[in-house]
């Protein structure tokens, strides 16, 4: 959802700004209330964007009624529109305050850096740009009390979000890159308008974009590859099992994937409510078990050879040592990035 959630921020912004600048109509409004609404569906964090919203929308039009009710409304009725979700969001939050994140905290700016060499392609396009932001700041500190209300909403969609979720995640971690993916659009508005805005000379000013799109281009890596090779272990698994082979997957929430590449008639006639539980349990039929702890694989005495898929990390020392008790680890194969399965016999 990472990428929609980009998109949806972007759209949002698109629409809050021609509020700002007095440029909307009803149906502009109707649009905004749509994508805010889809925004919150598509990730949690939408309610970041929302809130950066909401803060300048009472900072620009306190004193204008009519506009600022607008688009209170607009904001009040998206959130209306995710109502029906607002249960699971609490029951998932309650689950994290309980279990935590699955991230760590930050180690401090080599953490920061490196989410921006995300965003940048590279750590040395990162200096760059931080000191391109610096000397735009320093050139036009004199202009700060005429600063375009654009350029403000600009530097609180990027700065708010990527500094706050930095700063909390020494409490409940979240900085993560694809996390962030609503202030992408923020980052590259800003850099581009930095660029044109460092040096007042007309030709300097087409010079320092070029530069930075031809950094951008020549430093791009396209991610073809998403390191899931999930259809590849799959077919290792193929090659090596037989009829009395016990499969075994942890986690057993990776269960749709593997079942894909095995079996897709599973998913002919699928129920949505029980599919999950309907898969798990119709591949033990195929003497395929996916676990969360090694007592689920119910090993026994006939069984005499196992093929361990292991996905996402997790505990793989105690498995594959619980696994070691009765079993000979004959062969390992590793399919990055996170793919591993152990071919054991008894």
């Amino acid at each position: 959802m990472y990428a929609l959630f980009g998109m949806l921020t972007c759209l949002s912004f698109y629409y809050f700004l021609r509020w700002v600048n007095n440029r909307y109509t009803t149906s502009t409004l109707i649009l905004f209330t749509i994508a805010n609404a889809l925004l919150l569906y598509a990730h949690y964090f939408g309610v970041m964007v929302i809130g950066i919203q909401v803060f300048f929308a009472l900072l620009f039009s306190f004193r204008e009624g009519k506009k600022l009710k607008a688009v209170v409304l607009s904001l009040v009725a998206s959130f209306v529109l995710f109502g029906p979700y607002i249960p699971v969001v609490l029951e998932q939050f309650s689950v994290t305050k309980e279990k935590g994140t699955w991230l760590t905290t930050p180690s401090g700016w080599s953490t920061m850096e490196y989410v921006l060499a995300q965003f940048a392609n590279s750590a040395g396009i990162v200096k760059c740009i931080l000191l391109l932001l610096a000397f735009t700041l320093v050139a036009n500190v004199r202009k700060w009390r005429s600063v375009n209300r654009n350029i403000l909403v600009i530097v609180g969609w990027f700065v708010v979000p990527f500094l706050g979720m930095f700063i909390l995640s020494y409490w409940v971690p979240m900085f993560h890159d694809r996390y962030l993916m609503h202030t992408v659009g923020g980052f590259i508005l800003l850099v581009a308008i930095s660029s044109v805005s460092a040096f007042s000379l007309p030709m300097v000013k087409w010079v320092i974009p070029s530069l930075l799109i031809v950094f951008f281009i020549v430093t791009s890596d396209r991610n073809i590859d998403n390191g899931r090779h999930t259809k590849e272990a799959v077919e290792k698994v193929q090659e090596l099992r037989d009829t009395t082979t016990r499969v075994v997957l942890y986690p057993k929430y990776r269960i749709f994937g593997y079942a894909y590449y095995f079996d897709r008639d599973r998913f002919i006639d699928y129920d949505a409510e029980y599919g999950y539980y309907n898969v798990l349990e119709g591949f033990k039929e195929e003497n395929f078990y996916g676990i969360n702890q090694y007592s689920e694989a119910r090993i026994d005495t006939t069984v005499h050879k196992v093929i361990f898929m292991m996905t996402d990390g997790g505990p793989k020392e105690q498995l594959v040592s619980e696994f070691q008790a009765d079993f000979v680890l004959k062969n390992k194969y590793l399919f990055p990035e996170i793919v591993e399965v152990f071919e054991f016999e008894r």
